[in-house]
Formats: C-alpha cells, structure tokens, sequence
C-alpha cells in the first residue's frame, strides 16, 4: 500500500484520525472509489481526498492504518451527516472575501441567434443603455475595494450591444480599477479586428463559443436573424481570428437527441482547423430544457453512450483536458452562492445567477441593499435521496435554486461526474509517476 496523495490538511485539522475499535464491524466507505491501473488498484476517497495505491491484499495493519484514514468505517456510520457537519465547519473556517470582485454583466437580454433550446426564449429583449452602463462601473468602483475584478461578459449576445463594455471598461480604467474578462458568446460579430479591440480593451482572456453541430446542422440550429452568408464558416474564421489574437477559446458541444452522431464528425473537424492551437479546448454538455416544450433529457444508456463517444474523440484531439483532483472540501458550487460575486442585468438590477428571473434579483445597483432571504435562498443545497449513498456526494454540491437542478439530481449527471473523478483519478496517478 502506497500514499500517491495525502488527505486533505481541512478535513485532517478538523477531524483528524478515526480510532479503531475492537469488536466493530467495518466496512468500506460509500466515499471509496477504485480505479484499476497496470500497477495495482487505484482507491480514492472523496471526502478526505487521499489517494492510495494497493498492489496486494491488505495485511492487518493496513487495515489499521485505513479505519484511522476513513476508508473503512463501522457499519451504522452515517457519512453523509458528517460530511455536511464537515462542509460547514470548513465553510466557518474559510476566509471569506469583504469585497465583490467578481461580476457577470448582462450588456443585452437581445440575441441575434434562435436557439430552440435557449432557456431565455419568452424573455424580454432588452438592451442596457449608456447612461446605465456608467452606473454600472460606479457600482463596481464602489463595492470592489479598490482590488482587481474579474467581469464576464453575458447575455443573450453580449457582443450585440459591445458599446456598454467599452464604456464600463473606460470608467474602471479612469478609475485605477485593474479588470480582466471572459465572455460567453455566439462568435458571430468576433472578428480580427473585434478580437484585437476586445484583448487590448476589454483585457479579454477567453472566451466560449458553442458550436451545436456540422455545417448544415449549426446553422439550422442557431437560426441567426441577421446571416447573410455562412454562418458556421463565419464562426470557424472567427475562432480562429480570437485564437491568432491570444483569446484562448472554448467551444461548447451541446448534445441532444438531434444531433448525436453530428457532434463526432464535428470534433473532427475542430481538429483539422485548430489543432495547432494551444489555446484552444472544447467540451461537450447535455441540453437542458428551460422552456417546457421539449423532452427532457433522462439517463438514457443511448445518451450516456453518445456523450462517452464525443468524450473520447476531444480527449483523443487533446481538447478535453481534465482538472485536477480536488485539494479542499468543496462548500460552495458557483458564483451563484459567492458573496464575492454578482449578476448585473441590463437595467441595472442584481442578482446571483445568469438565469435570473424576476423572483431572483437580489437588489440594485442604486445601492448596496441587498434581499437577504434570496441571496440565503441561493445557498441551500439541493438534496435527494440519492445523495444519502452517493460516492460523489462529498465533492457534489447542487443549489436548490439552479434551474439546472429543476428536475433533481438525474442519473446521467452522476454517471458523468463518476467517469470524470475516474479520469482525475488516473490522471493524478500519471502525474505522479512522472514526477517520480
């Protein structure tokens, strides 16, 4: 038996060592996850975050040594309210920031795509003006300390009303505030010359495109308003005018039942033109349905299959590359349940989460009053009954509020998060050994 990682120093300072008791039946914890690898057994615990590498059976002080690491526990343990009775204790001893430095800033609910599967569809189209855009960067002058802030340009298509960004971004320059950005979009509008302005600007960063499909099922499926000539061969030389500008781009895959077998060839095509892109990476995420007029996706072993398969091909392309295991208790899941960050709508009201809707918003950016009972509403973890036996519980956390979240926890989610910890898994092991 061999430690690749130790656990983690939270959860030691907190809980430290468990005593063996003579007489206690044990078993393994709910939390063990195993992996094979050509040197042994790979068992990961997710709520201590230690690592091992057993390469024999275990001898009797071994087993000592893992009812003291958590990896055994006695039978009647109740692991899942020690785990929140851990997530709290660590959530308590977590520094927490003063200052909102983190901002999502809505320049438009507009967009000049039709997505049928956008969950804004019935939303107002509306634009955020000038005069509120200045606003806007007073706002953030005023709550960030004078610290640097990070802003994410949303929408609808942020790009449909760029105007705002340059004035938002002139006002905190003017002010001495250091920003850097990212943005979601479409990519229609990001040319050279808009990547060049929005690098040197805007202190873009990156940006994430989503990119539905092939030729003809991208340009069906976005259905822009405003195409004039090829859509998806326009957003390809776009991709690559923000790359060649240092813009490190992003493109989401977004699967359904539409366009399954589509999204192979697609990542194939990625490959051709952006391979030699260092800044380039992709990823592949099931619809949601937020309108009520589509089936909602389930863990269908066909759907489940499909998303492996496109997995497979981006990591096989060197696209899709995997975080790291985690090295802390995860007590929060977003920006939506940061009190360092905010969502600011076009005209001007504020909230925790970009799928604002009116029963969400918190306040305004008139001042710092703030509805507290949202803003702790937005902080309650969803819980379902699966969560009481699931081995991804400890580095899980869902809001109750998060319209993703509106039909539960589905088991294709947690076949995803599995096969991903499994990948981190063997990905740390690799590094380990190179290290070594």
């Amino acid at each position: 038996m061999k430690t690749i990682i130790p656990s983690i120093d939270t959860i030691n300072s907190i809980c430290g060592k468990q005593t063996p008791k003579t007489g206690e039946q044990y078993r393994y914890s709910t939390y063990c996850v195993t992996v094979p690898s050509e040197d042994g057994t790979l068992l990961y615990h997710t709520l201590t975050g230690e690592l091992l590498l057993l390469s024999s059976a275990l001898e009797e002080a071994d087993r000592e040594w893992m009812i003291e690491h958590w990896f055994l526990v006695p039978e009647g343990f109740d692991e899942k309210a020690k785990t929140d009775q851990l997530r709290v204790i660590a959530g308590m001893l977590k520094k927490k920031s003063t200052r909102k430095t983190g901002f999502t800033i809505l320049t438009t609910t507009d967009c000049n795509a039709r997505c049928f599967y956008c969950y804004e569809i019935g939303l107002k189209r509306i634009p955020m003006t000038p005069e509120t855009a200045v606003k806007v960067a007073n706002y953030i002058v005023s709550v960030c300390g004078g610290k640097k802030v990070r802003i994410q340009w949303f929408g609808g298509e942020p790009l449909y009303n760029r105007k705002v960004i340059d004035i938002i971004c002139d006002r905190l320059r003017d002010c001495g505030i250091q920003y850097e950005s990212d943005m979601t979009s479409n990519g229609f509008y990001l040319d050279r010359d808009t990547s060049l302005h929005a690098r040197d600007k805007w202190n873009l960063s990156k940006i994430q495109i989503t990119v539905d499909g092939t030729e003809s099922v991208y340009n069906r499926t976005k259905a822009y308003i405003d195409a004039d000539e090829n859509p998806y061969l326009r957003i390809m030389e776009n991709i690559r005018c923000a790359l060649e500008t240092g813009i490190k781009v992003t493109v989401r895959m977004n699967l359904g039942e539409h366009n399954a077998k589509d999204l192979l060839t697609l990542a194939d095509e990625l490959a051709e033109r952006f391979h030699c892109y260092e800044g380039f990476q992709a990823y592949v995420a099931t619809i949601r349905d937020f309108s009520g007029k589509m089936p909602i996706q389930t863990a269908t072993l066909i759907m489940k299959e499909n998303y492996d398969r496109i997995c497979d091909r981006l990591v096989k392309h060197g696209f899709l590359r995997r975080r790291k295991l985690p090295s802390e208790i995860q007590t929060s899941r977003c920006m939506a349940d940061s009190d360092s960050h905010e969502v600011i709508l076009p005209d001007g009201r504020v909230g925790r989460c970009e799928h604002c809707s009116d029963s969400m918003i918190t306040g305004s950016i008139q001042d710092n009053v703030r509805d507290k009972a949202v803003e702790k509403a937005w902080k309650e973890p969803l819980q379902v009954q699966e969560c009481a036996r699931c081995v991804v519980y400890p580095i899980c956390k869902k809001l109750k509020m998060c319209e993703w979240n509106k039909d539960g926890c589905l088991e294709l989610d947690r076949m995803i998060a599995i096969d991903v910890l499994k990948d981190q898994i063997v990905k740390a092991y690799k590094d380990h050994k190179a290290e070594e």
